[in-house]
C-alpha cells in the first residue's frame, strides 16, 4: 500500500468519513481484501451486533480507479502539513458522473485541462491535484484536491475560470458534481501511523 487516508467530511456533517487507498496494483488491493484484519473490519463495522450500533449506517462503497493524470505532487507523495482538522489542508473528493452516451473522451479533456489551469494558477495554495477514472464505470471520474486552506478553495470555486468550465462541461454530465469537503483525522495524521485521536 503506498497510501492511506481517512478523511471526514466537514461540519455541518459529521457522520461521515472516506477511506482513500493507494496500491501499486490491482492485484495488491485484491490481496489487501483478502487478508483477516481486512475482513474483520469490514465485518466489524457492518454487522457486529456485540459493538452495540457501531459503526456505519450504510454499506461500505467500494470505488476502484485508475489515475488518468496528477498535477503537481500525487496524491500518495503530497507533502502533508502537520495541522490537522479545521486548520489544516482541505481534501477535495469530487466524484463526476458523464453521459454514457456521450462523449467521454471529451468530458475527461475537459477534467484535465481544468486541473491544468487549477494547478499552474493557484500556485502553492493546491499541494495536489489527480484526476481517476472508475475501473467498472469508465465514465465515472473521481478528482482528488489537497487545498492549503478551504478559503483558498472557496475562492477558486467563485472565479469565472471555474463557472466558465461548470458551463462547458455541464452538457457532458449524467448527474451534478457531487463534492466532498473533507479534512484529515485525528489531532496528528502520517501516512505511516495514521490517525491519532484528538
Amino acid at each position: 500500500m503506498e497510501s492511506f487516508r481517512i478523511l471526514n467530511l466537514i461540519p455541518p456533517t459529521t457522520n461521515h468519513s472516506q477511506i482513500v487507498q493507494v496500491f501499486a496494483s490491482y492485484e495488491a488491493y485484491k490481496d489487501h481484501l483478502a487478508q483477516s484484519h481486512t475482513v474483520g473490519f469490514r465485518f466489524n463495522v457492518q454487522s457486529n451486533a456485540a459493538l452495540n450500533g457501531c459503526c456505519v449506517g450504510s454499506p461500505i462503497d467500494d470505488r476502484q480507479y485508475r489515475l488518468v493524470r496528477s498535477f503537481k505532487a500525487p496524491w500518495p507523495s503530497a507533502h502533508i502539513p502537520s495541522t490537522v482538522g479545521p486548520s489544516g489542508p482541505l481534501y477535495v473528493v469530487t466524484y463526476v458522473e458523464l453521459l454514457q452516451e456521450g462523449n467521454i473522451a471529451r468530458g475527461q479533456d475537459e477534467l484535465l485541462d481544468y486541473g491544468a489551469t487549477t494547478s499552474n494558477a493557484n500556485g502553492s495554495r493546491v499541494l495536489s491535484y489527480s484526476v481517476l477514472q472508475q475501473l467498472d464505470r469508465p465514465n465515472r471520474y473521481a478528482v482528488l484536491e489537497i487545498w492549503d486552506s478551504q478559503t483558498s478553495y472557496n475562492t477558486w470555486q467563485g472565479l469565472a475560470t471555474t463557472t466558465n468550465f461548470v458551463a462547458k462541461i455541464k452538457p457532458l454530465l449524467g448527474a451534478p458534481f457531487d463534492h466532498r469537503l473533507t479534512v484529515l483525522c485525528g489531532a496528528t495524521y502520517s501516512d505511516s501511523a495514521g490517525c491519532t485521536p484528538p
